[in-house]
């Protein structure tokens, strides 16, 4: 079977109601590593879990909606001294919106993505952070207070949403992959 194929399969037995440990037995040594398997049946959306977690979702999409407004004002006044002023802020303000979608989307990846940009924003943002906070301390700390919550209830939802993924890989106990159901 090929990836495309695993990954259906694995959509199709987890919907039906067939447990995650057994869905990665029947298709262990199927065409693709463990590893591999073990990822598809973490990243799957159960429906259930998704409606019981549906108001932190919202939250989570509301947030993005506000930092999408806010990334449109910041993206229109640096546009206005580069003269693109609608380009710039299309650009900032799309970026939150994105992640808007793909989290109302219940979508994995969605949440994987923005854990990493954050993470890999870590050490431009303490740079900017450590220069702006002596002129303007209250704001650069309420900068990064919202930045920080925002990134671990991102983390939080996610490990509602998809209990066996561990930030980016499936959950390993003793080398084994555990599944919640």
């Amino acid at each position: 079977m090929t990836k495309k194929e695993i990954k259906n399969r694995v959509k199709e037995l987890l919907a039906s109601g067939v447990a995650k440990a057994e869905v990665f037995k029947q298709l262990q040594n199927q065409g693709v590593n463990d590893n591999k398997l073990a990822f598809f049946i973490a990243i799957y959306a159960d429906p259930v879990r998704c409606s019981e977690h549906d108001g932190k979702v919202n939250t989570l999409v509301t947030l993005m909606f506000v930092l999408a407004f806010i990334g449109f004002l910041y993206g229109w006044m640096l546009g206005k001294e580069v003269g693109a002023p609608l380009l710039i802020a299309m650009i900032a303000g799309s970026i939150p919106l994105a992640f808007a979608f793909g989290f109302y989307r219940n979508a994995a990846g969605a949440y994987m993505t923005y854990i990493i940009l954050q993470i890999a924003g870590i050490s431009r943002n303490f740079r900017e952070w450590s220069a702006d906070f002596a002129a303007e301390p209250v704001v650069t700390g309420i900068s990064i207070a919202v930045t920080a919550g925002l990134f671990f209830y991102v983390i939080y939802v996610q490990s509602k949403l998809f209990p066996d993924l561990v930030l980016f890989s499936p959950k390993k106990v003793k080398g084994q992959y555990v599944f919640t159901d």
